[in-house]
């Protein structure tokens, strides 16, 4: 099933491939959308698990919104996914900013979080070389 739900009063794009397995939600890095791992990772990963992505607010097929972009507020969006698409703890897989998600989703959440991988991903702001 892909299409449009309503996560935190906004309309955002979601796929769920089901499949009998644990849910996996898979966080896409920013300026991309969940095609990027839908379509490199996705098909093996989908075999054994019940696949999840979302595309953020002013990505892919979600909607941009006036909002400022905040981490804190893509954790938020991927805790409404898990409570209410995954219904529960599920395997999270994020890239980059998508890395940095499933990070504060696990320290927010770790009821929330029965396994993670970051692929590409900064966790303190003195590993960044922009600093």
């Amino acid at each position: 099933m892909a299409g449009i739900v309503d996560i935190n009063g906004h309309p955002t794009w979601l796929e769920d491939r089901g499949g009998n397995g644990a849910s996996l939600l898979l966080l896409h890095g920013g300026l991309s959308n969940s095609d990027a791992l839908l379509g490199t990772i996705g098909a093996g990963l989908a075999e054994h698990y019940r696949l999840i992505a979302f595309d953020r607010p002013g990505h892919g097929y979600t909607a941009d919104t006036d909002a400022d972009f905040h981490y804190s507020d893509m954790a938020r969006e991927a805790v409404s996914v898990l409570e209410k698409v995954a219904a529960g703890p599920a395997h999270l897989v994020g890239w980059s900013d998508g890395g940095i998600i499933a990070l504060l989703v696990a320290l927010a959440r770790p009821d929330l979080v029965a396994k993670m991988v970051v692929i590409g991903t900064n966790y303190h702001v003195d590993g960044h070389p922009a600093r």
